[in-house]
């Protein structure tokens, strides 16, 4: 028998909620970020993410050609 997913929780309105977190600690971001999605998954939220922001620096040189 296949397994149903559980319900998800239906607001009486719709509230949009984006986190961003900043830290030059990449483990710690981690923790918290799948604690987040733990607690909201606990109260049967939608969880879209974590989302990564890249972390390069692109550096532009307007370097002349002569």
């Amino acid at each position: 028998m296949a397994e149903k997913k559980p319900e998800l929780a239906q607001p009486s309105s719709r509230n949009w909620v984006r986190v961003t977190l900043t830290s030059a600690n990449i483990k710690s971001l981690e923790t918290v970020s799948t604690d987040l999605i733990k607690r909201a998954k606990d109260q049967n939220l939608r969880v879209k993410g974590p989302v990564r922001m890249p972390t390069k620096v692109f550096w532009n040189l307007n370097s002349s050609l002569c």
